[in-house]
């Protein structure tokens, strides 16, 4: 058994926390995503509790607030983020002590809500000890847009019959030109007349203001997305964020308020991968059950789910209410991964 304190996040240690993920994700993060992520958040800073040992730190369990919508209201949320051991202090209590200081702490302050999307290493103690609700799996949809060198290939003939299907998909995705169609660098009163129309027929979720909005995706300072509008005379009708990387591009986030207008940012979105080279648009789709199917879910699925999680903290919502997978909306963005 190692030995170990934990406690709350003290200015200066930033640094480890750094060298912790490096070592525990395989990757790194520049001290600048730190600050955007924990620092900046529009609904306050992120709670974090450390495990250290001497002048390590060993293990970390953070949440970062967001305003949430539950059928109509405002909360104050927050999205589980970073759970992380070292290696050699694993099996020692670390997650489950860290969790349980830090929903001690979303008590005091009034979060009623926390979410995640664990791996799966994380997912069995937020369960099985910590009091979360499995709500559903978060799927990755794919939509192809090279067929290029598909043509030349030789293909079983179940194959062809599949691709032939994607291929009429994305056909009706195209489509004719899309009207109203904006390209903006920013978000504005108008997003948020946007969101306070849809908000009312979100049961579940992130409330999408133009303060979250702007904060999640124009100040973070590693990721670069594109935003298209669409504008019905003198409002928005409906709002999407992609982002382009080599080969293919991410739907991350879409706020509408019509299933055509929907599907208008989609078309839309598939003709600028498209010019830009992209073989792939890819997104997430919620599994909401048969009865709920979503426009995204016509679509092939290419991974393996990750899983939404939730509780809450101060037991204001029924555990019936926050398990509801068709009461929940969910993009990518709703994540901290992309």
């Amino acid at each position: 058994m190692s030995n170990w304190e934990a406690g709350e996040f003290q200015a200066g240690d930033e640094s480890q926390i750094l060298r912790l993920f490096q070592s525990a994700f395989g990757f790194g993060r520049p001290l600048a995503h730190w600050k955007w992520e924990f620092l900046d958040s529009p609904a306050g800073r992120g709670i974090t509790y450390l495990a250290r040992a001497g002048n390590r730190v060993v293990g970390q369990y953070a949440i970062v607030p967001v305003e949430m919508v539950v059928r109509g209201e405002t909360i104050l949320g927050a999205q589980s983020v970073d759970t992380m051991t070292a290696v050699h202090f694993r099996h020692q209590g670390i997650f489950e002590s860290l969790a349980r200081l830090t929903f001690e702490r979303c008590r005091k302050l009034g979060v009623d809500l926390v979410y995640g999307f664990p791996n799966q290493n994380s997912y069995h103690g937020l369960v099985s000890k910590l009091g979360f609700e499995s709500v559903a799996s978060v799927r990755e949809f794919r939509i192809r847009l090279d067929w290029k060198r598909l043509i030349a290939d030789r293909r079983p003939e179940s194959v062809v019959r599949s691709l032939a299907t994607e291929y009429i998909q994305l056909l009706r995705t195209s489509g004719s030109p899309v009207k109203g169609l904006e390209t903006v660098q920013s978000f504005t009163g108008e997003h948020d007349e946007l969101w306070r129309r849809v908000s009312k027929t979100v049961g579940l979720g992130v409330a999408k203001t133009s303060a979250y909005l702007s904060w999640r995706y124009l100040k973070r300072p590693d990721s670069t997305y594109r935003i298209l509008q669409i504008r019905d005379s003198d409002r928005v009708e409906g709002v999407a964020v992609w982002k382009c990387e080599p080969e293919r591009a991410s739907l991350v986030d879409m706020i509408t308020d019509s299933d055509l207008a929907e599907r208008q940012l989609l078309r839309a979105i598939v003709k600028e991968a498209k010019k830009a080279g992209c073989q792939f648009l890819r997104g997430w789709v919620l599994d909401r059950g048969l009865n709920q199917k979503s426009l995204f879910e016509s679509f092939p699925i290419a991974a393996e789910p990750t899983v939404l999680v939730s509780k809450s903290p101060t037991g204001a919502l029924a555990t019936r209410n926050i398990r509801s997978a068709g009461d929940w909306r969910v993009h990518w963005g709703d994540s901290d991964g992309i």
